[in-house]
């Protein structure tokens, strides 16, 4: 699979999953464990995240921050759950 998927890769439920880079193996589709997550647009994550849209950039660069998934064109958006774990791992949650 090319690392550039395209939008129907990610309306495919479960084969979404087997071409997404960031699944880790142990991960399956049926499995009662997998978080359900949804997708966030840049906007939404910086209003949770309260920096700028360099700073965040910068920090996806420098491994920071996690990386998007582009949805096709110009559109980038992040997994909730990726989210949830930076924001559990910027307040020592983690």
């Amino acid at each position: 699979m090319n690392q550039k998927a395209t939008r129907s890769t990610y309306i495919k439920g479960a084969e979404r999953l087997h071409a997404d880079p960031h699944a880790t193996a142990d991960v399956k589709p049926s499995s009662p464990a997998a978080r359900s997550y949804h997708f966030l647009l840049i906007r939404e994550v910086l209003a949770l995240i309260p920096v700028s849209k360099t700073t965040w950039y910068d920090g996806i660069r420098k491994g920071i921050y996690p990386k998007g998934y582009s949805l096709g064109g110009r559109s980038v958006a992040w997994r909730s759950c990726d989210i949830e774990d930076l924001m559990q791992k910027l307040v020592g949650g983690m």
